[in-house]
């Protein structure tokens, strides 16, 4: 008979009736079989049954009871922190004082003016106050400052606040604190503290309702993919005394400021790691994505491409964005500029623009002539950043920075690119592929233009970045080179001088100061890429094609380029930056044949291809 636990059944398929090998060998008895006299077994088997079912019961009651569960996990726990960070033992040390509130309070929470005397409140602050006003419904908003700001969107915005003056914290556990960012995260965790709520950084706006949030005890998001830069403290929602809020300020006796953003972001997401009964944590798309990094700026204020579905709120990385891409927006600009992050921010301006419609993502192109985009100059621009005409019908955005509208022979707008710092950059369709494409422009060359290595058209993905730019020849000429980046390995160049094929006249004629043609075709499938002006093929090669060519085109930029090298909050590379007018900038979905280059070019500069 095949030896069983005396309390097993032998119903086919039950779950008693699966008992494994090894149970049943580590309970047979030492005479092989199971027997009521055997007492010695008998006792064995009731007391181990008994040990599991308290331990279960034990299990499923801290479970159930989460205030006896936050004191007895960590405090398990700390028997083992002698290993650990000074700072992660000062958590597990806190003498915890209970927490107030049933709920997350319905009040937000800004600090700002620890800086400085007379700051000002800036368009984008007005936003994040107007956003969390019109979203968030709160009960109140706090606005805690030192110095008290100034200029006309403080005074729009001061119906929304509760004003509440602080002093400035010089030091946190005796240690100096020297920095107002720095000060700044003090007094948001005392004053959550002491209030609970939704504390909010300056250049967060709101986008959604956090009530399905309030529930929670203590709430923050990743920063990065999976947090890997740790949770960032530009937005935090916590009860009165928030446990885990206890611990993270507990930490600062070991604050050290040299250290950016240790405290602020690396070091809640170690916390998290230890205290996860006592925190809500969101992905990284709730309130950080995109990221601060070249990528992430590029996608919110230059590409038509994310529509934040996601986000609960997103941060605009104001310190990161204002060196060159908020630099001289304002509420014109914003209402009718139509990049990711401007679309959102509109609803919330002060004169509301109802223009929404054009914030579609264009997916694709509509259009069954492969003709993807048509972008023209505007008649005419109030400011040196404005959003161009754009004709194919497929709500495409393209703008200019540092620029103005200027009249040609013939007497078609063009746009001329002004400073150091002046570029064109459109978006297209992301479903636009880098494999199988041209683009083609009309350019006008000043007499000052005749310089090396300046940007005159620059196409690139997430693997490879392709620039026309100019060189003087061995005449001293001026002429047009074609280079590739590699962004997988930056210091390879994909394109040899030996492997392009030059026209015996590839110069460019800056003479007669008047618009010419250029289009540049590229197809994967045949590794071509061929360089035309004024339908004259000047540059071409039969041995190159992109790496990935399935990857998504990001961006189409003439007359400069984003930073190679650098970031977006670093000084622009002006020596990149071409002096130029442009006009009439078409992309397409296939390469152009030499005779469709020829077409396009004696069509003039307007194509006739509205009613398509």
């Amino acid at each position: 008979m095949a030896d069983v636990l005396p309390f097993a059944t032998h119903r086919r398929g039950s779950r008693a009736n699966r008992v494994s090998p090894s149970l049943n060998a580590y309970f047979k008895p030492p005479n092989g079989r199971h027997t009521l006299g055997n007492s010695r077994y008998n006792r064995f088997a009731k007391r181990l049954c008994l040990v599991l079912l308290l331990t279960v019961l034990g299990v499923l009651w801290v479970r159930r009871n989460p205030n006896i569960r936050e004191k007895l996990v960590p405090g398990i726990e700390k028997q083992f922190s002698t290993s650990l960070p000074e700072e992660i033992q000062a958590a597990y040390n806190v003498s915890l004082q209970p927490v107030t509130t049933r709920k997350i309070p319905k009040i937000v929470h800004f600090v700002y003016g620890l800086k400085a005397e007379g700051p000002t409140l800036d368009l984008v602050h007005y936003l994040a106050i107007k956003s969390a006003h019109d979203v968030l419904k709160p009960e109140r908003i706090y606005f805690h400052y030192h110095y008290m700001p100034t200029g006309h969107y403080f005074e729009a915005a001061k119906t929304f606040l509760t004003l509440h003056q602080v002093e400035i914290p010089t030091k946190v556990f005796d240690r100096p604190v020297d920095k107002y960012a720095h000060r700044a995260d003090i007094v948001r965790m005392d004053m959550l503290l002491q209030y609970g709520g939704i504390y909010l950084d300056l250049d967060v706006i709101t986008l959604k309702p956090f009530d399905n949030l309030l529930d929670e005890t203590f709430v923050m998001g990743q920063e990065g993919r999976d947090g890997w830069v740790g949770l960032c403290n530009a937005v935090i929602l916590a009860r009165p005394q928030a446990h885990f809020l206890q611990r993270w300020r507990a930490t600062y006796q070991f604050f050290d400021q040299s250290d950016w953003n240790y405290h602020s972001v690396a070091l809640p997401g170690k916390l998290s790691e230890h205290f996860g009964n006592e925190i809500k944590v969101l992905p990284y798309t709730s309130f950080f994505w995109p990221l601060w990094d070249k990528n992430g700026l590029r996608t919110m204020y230059l590409e038509k491409t994310y529509d934040f579905r996601d986000n609960l709120a997103v941060h605009l990385w104001e310190s990161a964005a204002n060196t060159n891409l908020l630099r001289d927006i304002d509420e014109e600009v914003m209402a009718n500029v139509e990049s990711s992050v401007f679309c959102q921010l509109r609803r919330f301006l002060p004169q509301a623009t109802q223009n929404l419609h054009n914030c579609t993502i264009p997916k694709a192109a509509l259009r069954s002539d492969t003709l993807v985009g048509y972008w023209t100059a505007p008649k005419s621009a109030k400011r040196s950043v404005f959003e161009m005409t754009e004709l194919s019908g497929n709500q495409l955005h393209g703008m200019v920075r540092s620029g103005r509208i200027i009249q040609s022979i013939p007497p078609l707008p063009m746009i001329e690119l002004l400073s150091a710092d002046a570029y064109i950059y459109l978006s297209p369709p992301i479903s636009t592929t880098f494999g199988e494409l041209s683009v083609s422009w009309w350019m006008a060359f000043p007499s000052i233009a005749q310089k090396a290595g300046a940007v005159v058209c620059m196409i690139h993905s997430d693997y490879v970045k392709l620039y026309v730019e100019t060189e003087i020849d061995s005449n001293q000429q001026l002429a047009l080179n074609i280079r590739a980046l590699h962004l997988e390995s930056p210091d390879a160049s994909m394109i040899r001088a030996g492997t392009l094929e030059r026209a015996p006249d590839h110069t460019i004629s800056i003479a007669d100061q008047g618009p010419h043609h250029f289009a540049l075709s590229i197809s994967a499938h045949q590794n071509t890429l061929s360089l035309y002006q004024d339908a004259r093929l000047v540059l071409t090669t039969k041995t190159w094609a992109p790496p990935h060519p399935e990857a998504t085109v990001r961006g189409i930029w003439l007359g400069g380029a984003e930073p190679e090298t650098s970031n977006y909050q670093d000084a622009w590379d002006g020596t990149k930056t071409l002096v130029a007018s442009f006009s009439d900038i078409s992309l397409w979905s296939l390469p152009l044949s030499e005779s469709r280059v020829n077409q396009v070019f004696h069509q003039g500069r307007r194509l006739d291809i509205v009613d398509n």
